[in-house]
């Protein structure tokens, strides 16, 4: 009976400090993902990295506090699934959906529609190498807006 309980007492004794050791490594991979970000946020910051530092944190704090009783198995991901995941991320989640930036037009309503069909951008203006260059294009674009407001302005008399 002795034997019994010696024997029991000993396999709960080893149970437990193993499940320590397993958890401690655990909790040092978490931190180990969690630097891993945090020196990718230091090289480029963005709103994916900041969300994934969060969620490697708040992991590594509930392994800290022992809340991921579970032992669970860490998969790595390919490249080209993080990849996947990154960009179907960026082309769901519109940055400019609720920002505080109002975007102002040259015209309202149906004149601005009938800009966009008359002003087409050039070529070298869709993306300038140069701030002069830039500053032409946006010469070139208020000479144009002047000139579809005259042009506008002839079709409202014509039609009245």
């Amino acid at each position: 009976m002795e034997i019994r309980l010696i024997k029991v007492i000993s396999i709960s004794i080893l149970l437990i400090l193993s499940n320590k050791v397993y958890s401690t490594s655990i909790c040092e991979r978490e931190w180990n993902a969690l630097k891993s970000i945090q020196s990718q946020l230091r090289n480029k910051s963005n709103e994916y990295l900041r969300k994934k530092e969060h969620e490697k944190h708040t992991k590594y704090q509930n392994c800290r506090k022992n809340k991921n009783k579970k032992s669970k198995e860490i998969k790595k991901s390919t490249n080209s699934e993080q990849y996947k995941r990154y960009y179907t991320y960026r082309e769901t989640n519109n940055p400019f959906e609720n920002s505080p930036v109002k975007m102002k037009t040259k015209f309202k309503g149906k004149k601005q529609e009938e800009w966009n069909k008359y002003y087409v951008t050039p070529e070298d203006c869709i993306k300038p190498k140069t701030t002069s260059q830039f500053a032409s294009c946006l010469n070139d674009r208020d000479r144009e807006a002047k000139r579809f407001t005259e042009l506008w302005d002839e079709k409202e008399k014509e039609m009245r």
